[in-house]
């Protein structure tokens, strides 16, 4: 391609046409967006001028110094063949860049610069650098000159090539390129109408300003603001508002300057400064206590939609003397324009809080949501019943926006708009406006169609309840996401919507296992509903429907969290519960709200009635929390000996630390009374678990435990009933010595309480080891034997009054005094039948009877004695031991009878009463024994022979 083609022209002679066309050129190829075209152009431009020069053949006078009067006319370089230029020229250039820096009426003209430019690109590149060169040199010697002059200069004269130059060339263009970046706040044309004096004054004072203020260096800032300020005078509103922004860094508030400036820019229309420049304008007016500049700002602002500066703007009026207002105002700056959480951590201007009450309550949750953090403070709609004011529907806004349900929003929208229209203060008034933009942004966010829209605004009315269930096209109309808001948002939604949700795979049990949610109590509502497919909403109310029932709804599963209003504030705030649900699950929860700080321990058992109601489940935590907050340890033991379960439990977490083993002793006695106290399940496998970990760490975690060993207590944390060893078999085993006082024994009393007595009954000849080695125990392992021994007792209590009430007396199937009697009828026949066996005793008078009588005796004795085996037998509870007995007490008869030794007599009698003195006192294959059955009272340390 010729030099013609990249210049477009036609070849010509006609050095004006070459020049005019390489300016044109010029700027189609910027040299720093593209230095390969502009290169290009250059050296076309030279190689032109060199065949124009080539070309000529001028006619010189003779003259030792010829003048060239421009750069065509100087001798060519002998390298390039372009003329170099000459010092006359040199001197020329540089006295006109000297000439348009002197003169205070051209120096900030844009075209004045442009032109200088031009004729300096009309030079070869060689010599473009020359002037370049003088041209840095004479700009650093002016330092005073405002950086949109350097970038003109930049871009003319590609001062940018000086970063890739040498070290020091790099280091001048550094600088150049970080003074022609710096800003100014007045415009060059209000600089041009000053004199040179006062422009370079303006402009010694604003360039070390600017530099200060871009970097936030206060110091420096501080003392280029005690210089005079000579550039007041001029007419520039963003040097206005870079001299206020100045006054807030350094907090240095001159009120008369400052007071006038934001006089003259409040008037200002909105749109003729920017939303950051009104903001500042607004702080530095909160400072100066301006309040109808504030209001003028907030004004401005509100009509460009800059709802977070507002806020911030009255967050800043209002911080100090109404901290709630203040704190409601922050809330909505954060929705708009989040700060980090560790910002309003460190804001101790909110501070002191509100020692207690509403406001206590109304800042916790409105400092946590600025904080990150969701503050139990509020819960459910109904935590702010019987709550007014305005800070309070505010706060209720809030919330609802974050987490109520849309159609409670909506409503309380329109309450927002009515308390608008009635006319408040003018904060207040400020504060409605920013909420009610806030809640309209929110409402707009509703998803779904229309007409599960409409549904959804039936929520927290009873009509909800009898909404149509889910089409496809309503399932359809939402994300997987949406609808867990929507969900969250709509907690109580009917069953069919609920389940059909779960088929959809939208709700899913292990993803609302592993995701917490908040409000709390709809997070764990949702996943008891999944785990629990067969439990119906309406069941809690007993299938019955009365008018406020979807309050009392909300009122009943809200109990699932503990968080939130004193359950009592609310029940008085709602319409009394009908007589038709006195008896049901929800009026089962209301002595807990009435007694809040109150162990009831009859309320708890109340609670059995109603198995399936998962919610009483978190009534049950929060009990055994309450014990173990309010007692100590003997306190908790007292109530453990009397049968309260929930003592167990909370004993089993106090003592977890420091008292490992007792502790699962503890959780056993907790976990042996699922059956009949159900709603413990969750509190049981919450403390298994944190035993569990325990165990792992204390370093107690075998993988095989010896059940003759103290240490088989750490494997007792399991509900599994098949892992228990029956007591009957236990008998094979004989423990080590350390076992027998406390570990041992405390295995198999666990292990009937956890199996339950069945029919057979138990064997306690293994318990009375607590008796023999009593004083072996701590004092520790004492209170738990007595505790444990008491919940045993209790298991054989329960059992007995429901054997009486089902067969009366026939409850009672032997008597050990009855068999005592009969072993003395039976003692008796033998010595009258068999007087020889007895020796001398047999001898005497007393025992001789007529043959006839004798013989009668004898037909007696057989059958007598099988008798009395059958009856003894009968009461024995394992079949080996019954066996046993029998086989040996016919074999020491017969030997008795065979040899006539009074010794095998007595051993068989021997036999026979000790078997029935060892008999057990209490149940044994169905059937009790019938002084227990008489006295309706089961003893069971008089048994074992423990002491009162």
């Amino acid at each position: 391609m010729s030099v013609w083609d990249i210049l477009e022209i036609e070849e010509t002679n006609d050095e004006q046409a070459i020049k005019k066309a390489y300016r044109v050129k010029l700027r189609q190829h910027h040299p720093e967006e593209d230095p390969e075209g502009f290169q290009r152009v250059r050296e076309a431009y030279e190689k032109a001028l060199v065949s124009l020069n080539q070309a000529k053949e001028p006619v010189q006078e003779p003259s030792s110094t010829p003048i060239y009067e421009n750069v065509a006319d100087s001798p060519p370089d002998p390298k390039t063949g372009v003329p170099e230029i000459q010092p006359e020229r040199h001197h020329q250039l540089t006295e006109a860049l000297n000439s348009l820096l002197a003169d205070s009426q051209r120096r900030f003209q844009p075209e004045q610069w442009q032109g200088w430019i031009e004729e300096i690109q009309m030079l070869s590149i060689t010599q473009q650098q020359i002037i370049s060169d003088t041209a840095v040199d004479i700009v650093l010697a002016n330092r005073w000159l405002p950086g949109q002059v350097i970038e003109w200069l930049w871009q003319g004269l590609s001062w940018q090539l000086l970063l890739t130059g040498t070290q020091q060339q790099s280091e001048v263009g550094e600088f150049l390129n970080s003074w022609r970046k710096q800003e100014m706040s007045v415009a060059l044309s209000h600089l041009s109408v000053l004199s040179g004096a006062e422009q370079r004054a303006a402009l010694s004072f604003l360039r070390p300003f600017h530099i200060a203020l871009g970097y936030g260096d206060t110091e420096a800032l501080r003392q280029v603001m005690h210089q005079p300020m000579p550039v007041l005078m001029l007419p520039s509103v963003q040097f206005q508002v870079c001299l206020l922004q100045a006054f807030l860094a350094t907090n240095t508030y001159p009120e008369t300057i400052a007071g006038q400036m934001i006089e003259r820019l409040v008037i200002s229309s909105a749109e003729s400064l920017t939303i950051e420049q009104w903001e500042i304008i607004g702080e530095i007016s909160v400072r100066l206590g301006l309040a109808e500049a504030v209001d003028q700002v907030t004004d401005r602002l509100l009509s460009l939609n800059a709802f977070a500066e507002v806020a911030e703007i009255q967050y800043q009026r209002t911080l100090g003397n109404q901290n709630i207002l203040a704190l409601c105002y922050a809330f909505l700056r954060q929705q708009w324009q989040p700060l980090p959480p560790v910002y309003w951590r460190a804001e101790r201007r909110l501070f002191p809080a509100p020692a207690s009450g509403v406001e206590r309550r109304l800042f916790d949750w409105l400092f946590g949501q600025l904080t990150d953090h969701e503050h139990p403070a509020f819960n459910h709609r109904l935590d702010f019943a019987g709550l007014d004011g305005l800070p309070v529907l505010l706060v209720k806004a809030f919330w609802a926006g974050r987490s109520g349900s849309w159609a409670w929003l909506e409503s309380i929208k329109q309450q927002l708009i009515a308390v608008e229209a009635a006319g408040t203060d003018a904060n207040s008034a400020q504060l409605i406006t920013l909420t009610l933009h806030w809640v309209a942004e929110i409402l707009a966010t509703q998803t779904g169609c229309p007409s599960l829209q409409h549904k959804l605004s039936l929520y927290e009315t009873d009509a909800f309840f009898d909404v149509e269930p889910l089409t496809d096209d309503e399932i359809n109309s939402q994300t997987k996401a949406q609808w867990l808001e929507c969900v969250l948002r709509h907690p109580i939604i009917p069953d069919s919507w609920f389940y059909r949700l779960m088929d959809e795979e939208i709700l899913v049990q292990e993803e609302l296992w592993e995701v917490s949610a908040y409000p709390m109590y709809a997070d764990s509502l949702s996943f008891f509903r999944s785990v629990n497919p067969d439990f119906r909403l309406s069941s809690c109310w007993q299938d019955t429907p009365f008018e406020g029932m979807f309050d009392w709804t909300l009122f009943y599963f809200a109990h699932m969290s503990p968080v939130g209003s004193p359950r009592q504030a609310i029940v008085e705030a709602m319409p009394g519960l009908p007589e038709s649900q006195q008896h049901g699950p929800i009026a089962k929860l209301l002595p807990f709200a009435a007694q809040p700080l109150a162990y009831l321990s009859d309320a708890l058992r109340a609670l059995d009635t109603h198995p399936e109601q998962f919610v009483f489940r978190a009534i049950v935590d929060a009990q055994i929390t309450l014990l173990t907050r309010n007692c100590n340890q003997s306190q908790l033991i007292v109530l453990a000996k009397l049968g309260e379960v929930a003592a167990c439990c909370a004993l089993s977490r106090m003592l977890e630390r420091e008292h490992f083993d007792e502790a699962i002793v503890y959780w056993n006695l907790t976990a042996a009374a699922l059956d009949r106290h159900p709603h413990f399940q969750d509190v049981v496998s919450w403390q298994q678990q944190s035993l569990l970990r325990l165990r792992s760490e204390n370093g107690l975690e075998q993988e095989s435990y010896l059940v003759t060993t103290p240490n088989f207590m750490h494997a007792l944390l399991t509900k599994d009933k098949a892992w228990f060893i029956p007591p009957a078999e236990m008998a094979d085993y004989s423990p080590v010595d350390e076992a027998k006082n406390f570990h041992y024994p405390m295995y198999h009393l666990l292990t009937q309480l956890h199996l339950g007595l069945g029919d057979k009954g138990y064997d306690l000849t293994s318990l009375k080891m607590f008796t023999h080695r009593r004083e072996l125990q701590t004092e520790l392992q004492r209170e738990t034997t007595d505790v444990a021994i008491a919940h045993l007792e209790g298991m054989y209590q329960r059992r007995l009054e429901h054997d009486i009430q089902v067969k009366g007396k026939k409850a009672a199937t032997f008597s050990k005094t009855q068999l005592l009697c009969l072993l003395v009828v039976f003692c008796t026949a033998w010595l009258f039948s068999f007087p020889s066996t007895f020796g001398e005793v047999g001898k005497q008078e007393v025992f001789h009877l007529s043959h006839a009588g004798k013989s009668f005796a004898k037909l007696f004795f057989i059958p007598l004695f099988v008798y009395l085996l059958w009856r003894i037998s009968s009461a024995m509870i394992e079949k080996g031991n019954k066996y046993k007995f029998l086989i040996y007490s016919v074999f020491v008869l017969w030997v008795a009878q065979m040899s006539q030794s009074l010794f095998c007599a007595l051993v068989t009698l021997v036999t026979l009463f000790s078997t029935i003195w060892g008999l057990t006192d209490l149940l044994a294959n169905k059937g009790w024994e019938k002084k227990v059955v008489t006295s309706r009272k089961v003893n069971l340390r008089k048994i074992l022979g423990l002491k009162k």
